[in-house]
């Protein structure tokens, strides 16, 4: 065993004797000195190999013991060359793994030969198990040294290129029946690298692929089994060791999937060049993470301050070394590995001296890992310069370290998670006096605070109710136009509203707003828009005036970062719709003549944070027909989500909106809640939503047809037709102002008084700026008899249109009627003044004077 072990260190001098001379001019003396110490250690036998005689088709050996290398240092040497050397040049390997040097980068020859004494072809397989040798080509020479085959393979080619698709390398060859066929390979290794060559028969070679690849699951699986257990402490824990030790172990696998060559297999066959980096930069990834581990694993921060500042060190050296491993001559990157490793060895060594004299539990077992880490160390050096035999165990000797290590600080991190629990329970008894102290105080703070939290709902509920008031009576019908809504508030209060108003000349308003925020401040900003969006749209009649107004005054009342988003559709009795925008999402216009949904939009910002807003509101004109749809809606609607993260989104809405124009109103309005309910359910959603939905009715062309027939048969004098068909304008909708209008009218000439009145007063409801309709209904009122009311409506057509005589004579009589002498004397004098010699004004003075005689009255 010395023996081998002194023939291996002649051989590593030799070569680095070999490497060096290139570069440093050595002494004679000491080369000649070298010289004569390698041959004495050198083997003494140098006859090449005899060829190995196949007499069964069985077959499964290293075919060690029957080649003959040679060293080319110069790496110019052609394959003839190699053929025509002297046998003597080549070094026979007795038996033993083909040596390479760490810092060898020579190419080596190999020289067999393969006599069949069978009476048939003997196909068998070459196996190279060097998943990194960098390049191999495999010479075929008959019985006569005539060149017959050549094949190219290593790992410096894509994997994608190899004939049998393996992580060795394989060549499948055929001997001829009673032919002596000779070989040569050449080979460049890797440092680091061994070349040992087996041959199989072709029965032994898929009897050994059936059995590799459920070996290598199982040490992997095992491996990620483990890792993924980690994971699981750590996603439950949280603590950060067992993160490292993932991130370490999962370097680590990568590692060993790397150095097996399934990683070229598998993952990244396409790049050789990842290939031959990949072994060195998953070592230092594992370098930095093991200590990282260690340094949390030991709690070296409190325990060991000074080697948490090694610990630093190590890794900037590792930081700065790294892009070495790209770039750097490949000898001078294993020099600075070794250097690492020999300093991550000295620093665990300490590691494990403070271990022993601290002796905390944590780290004898990672004392135990590392123990057998070292063994396993050093049986793969007995085994790499032929020490001891290669076998299963000494093969595999790093994979069960790998396995035992991960158990053993698998269980030492569960270990610790069960130090801490038994410290949490010591704590826990030490503080369970002080939590039952404070238990009394708690309780008494929760009664106070349910309490509080009762008041604060019942003020919520109180919020809620006054919220809902304030919004339109639904569904709402008038002029031709329907309304409904959706509205659901995320919480008892919401930041999400619309109004409907009825403007003057017959003009209809909607408004729909978003409050940013929820909660009560949200509902109480909810509040002053209403009121401020009230006052505007009585004063104008364009959107981009109200929007004006109430920025305005939201500017000076909102004080915090909150703003309202807002959309405004002002529609006229013909239906032409302005409408204007203040950054609001952008309504949808159905059209019912061809289905198609467009979207309405203008230039405007929110409302309620600066002033210079005023400046950039425009309105929108456009024209709605008779069935068609415009529905206004806030972002609850459409950012709602489903259980799978989908929210509802515009489009979805836009095709709802398509496919509910056949239904009628009501129902299509409840086909897009239930669709939309039925797509958010079981989701807790987190925003108010409000959708407006507002239709031209399609009934009232008919009722404005019933209308316009019944004025025109008005003003012809056929009152009782005209009667009958506005009769059955009511019954298509009883709130149509104008429909009232002309009834009125009608009764009034007919004299039927008290149907004149209550249709005139229908009328008058929105629209009591007419003041020939006051004057009608003076008239109506007086020839019931109500003088009172009479005189009311006389005051107020004088008040709206200027005075005339018919005004005044309803009025002044009225007056005198009521024994109301000196107010009716006043507006027979006022009478006098537009008509000098009106009869009836000097005959009711002339009475008023006799009546004051008579009284003795002023």
């Amino acid at each position: 065993m010395m023996i081998k072990l002194f023939k291996r260190i002649a051989e590593i001098v030799k070569v680095i004797i070999l490497h060096t001379s290139k570069n440093v001019k050595i002494e004679n003396c000491y080369l000649v000195l070298t010289i004569v110490f390698l041959i004495i250690l050198s083997p003494s036998q140098s006859t090449a190999a005899v060829p190995m005689k196949i007499i069964s088709s069985e077959m499964h050996m290293n075919l060690d013991s029957y080649m003959g290398m040679y060293r080319d240092t110069e790496k110019n040497l052609m394959s003839a060359d190699i053929i025509l050397m002297n046998n003597e040049n080549f070094f026979p390997v007795n038996g033993m793994e083909l040596p390479v040097s760490l810092l060898s980068s020579d190419v080596f020859w190999i020289r067999f030969s393969m006599d069949n004494r069978l009476i048939v072809e003997h196909e068998w397989y070459l196996e190279i198990p060097n998943p990194h040798l960098k390049s191999i080509i495999l010479y075929t020479f008959d019985e006569n040294f005539r060149l017959i085959d050549e094949r190219k393979s290593g790992s410096r080619y894509n994997f994608d290129m190899r004939v049998i698709r393996d992580r060795n390398f394989i060549f499948k060859l055929t001997e001829k029946p009673l032919k002596i066929q000779h070989y040569l390979l050449m080979v460049q290794p890797d440092p680091f690298m061994k070349i040992k060559i087996i041959a199989y028969s072709a029965a032994e070679f898929h009897e050994r692929n059936n059995i590799l690849p459920g070996v290598a699951g199982i040490f992997f699986g095992a491996l990620f089994a483990l890792v993924l257990y980690n994971l699981f402490i750590f996603i439950a824990i949280r603590d950060p060791g067992n993160l490292l030790f993932v991130f370490y172990y999962s370097a680590l696998t990568l590692l060993h999937i790397s150095l097996s060559g399934f990683g070229f297999k598998y993952v990244w066959p396409g790049f050789p060049w990842w290939n031959s980096m990949s072994v060195p930069v998953f070592i230092i990834a594992c370098l930095v993470l093991s200590i990282l581990f260690i340094s949390n694993f030991l709690n070296l921060k409190s325990k060991i301050p000074v080697a948490a500042r090694i610990i630093k060190t190590l890794i900037i050296s590792y930081l700065v070394f790294f892009p070495s491993v790209f770039f750097a001559d490949h000898a001078v990157v294993i020099i600075i590995f070794i250097l690492i490793i020999i300093a991550n060895f000295i620093f665990i060594s300490y590691m494990i001296l403070n271990i022993a004299v601290f002796g905390f539990r944590t780290g004898k077992f990672f004392l135990l890992s590392f123990c057998f880490f070292c063994l396993s160390v050093l049986i793969y050096i007995f085994r790499y310069y032929s020490i001891i035999p290669a076998n299963n165990i000494t093969m595999l000797i790093f994979q069960g370290a790998s396995l035992v290590e991960i158990v053993t600080i698998s269980l030492g991190l569960v270990d610790r998670i069960h130090m801490k629990k038994v410290e949490t329970e010591s704590q826990n008894i030490e503080l369970e006096n002080l939590v039952n102290k404070r238990t009394e105080e708690l309780n008494a703070a929760v009664t106070r605070m349910e309490w509080k939290d009762k008041i604060i709902q019942r003020e919520l509920d109180l919020a809620k109710n006054i919220q809902l008031g304030i919004l339109p009576e639904l569904p709402y019908k008038g002029k031709g136009i329907r309304i409904d809504a959706i509205y659901r508030a995320m919480s008892k209060v919401s930041g999400d509203f619309f109004d409907i108003f009825s403007m003057s000349g017959g003009y209809t308003g909607v408004i729909i707003g978003d409050v940013s925020g929820h909660g009560m401040p949200a509902a109480f900003i909810t509040a002053m828009a209403k009121i401020n969006f009230s006052s505007a749209i009585q004063n104008n009649l364009f959107p981009s005036d109200i929007f004006r107004e109430v920025n305005t005054n939201l500017v000076n009342i909102i004080k915090t970062d909150d703003f309202l988003t807002a959309f405004a559709v002002v529609i006229s009795p013909s239906f032409e719709i302005i409408y204007g925008n203040a950054s609001h999402l952008l309504p949808m216009l159905l059209r019912k003549k061809d289905f198609s949904v467009s979207r309405l939009d203008t230039d405007g910002l929110f409302l309620g944070v600066m002033p210079e807003a005023n400046k950039m509101f425009t309105d929108g004109m456009d024209r709605m027909d008779y069935g068609d749809r415009l529905i206004l809606f806030t972002d609850g609607i459409t950012e709602s989500k489903n259980i799978h993260k989908e929210a509802f989104g515009e489009e979805r809405l836009s095709k709802l909106l398509i496919g509910t124009a056949s239904l009628a109103f009501e129902d299509a309005k409840d086909k897009i809640f239930a669709e939309w309910n039925s797509f958010v359910k079981g989701v807790e959603q987190f925003d108010d939503i409000c959708l407006v939905m507002i239709e031209i009715d399609p009934d009232y062309k008919m009722l404005v047809s019933f209308r316009d027939d019944g004025f025109r048969l008005l003003v012809e004098g056929q009152l009782d037709e005209s009667i009958k068909i506005l009769g059955e304008a009511l019954d298509i909708d009883n709130n149509d102002e104008k429909t009232h209008l002309y009834l009125g009218e009608c009764h009034l000439k007919k004299r039927n008084y008290p149907e004149a009145v209550e249709h005139l007063n229908r009328y008058l409801a929105n629209n009591d700026i007419d003041g020939n309709v006051w004057f009608h209904l003076a008239q109506a009122y007086f020839n019931m008899g109500d003088s009172i009311m009479a005189n009311r409506a006389a005051i107020k057509a004088s008040q709206i249109r200027s005075e005339s005589s018919d005004v005044l004579v309803i009025s002044g009589l009225s007056l005198r009627d009521l024994g109301q002498h000196d107010e009716a004397e006043k507006i027979w004098k006022r009478l006098l003044s537009l008509e000098p010699y009106n009869p009836l004004a000097l005959a009711e003075l002339d009475k008023i004077k006799r009546i004051k005689n008579k009284t003795g009255g002023i």
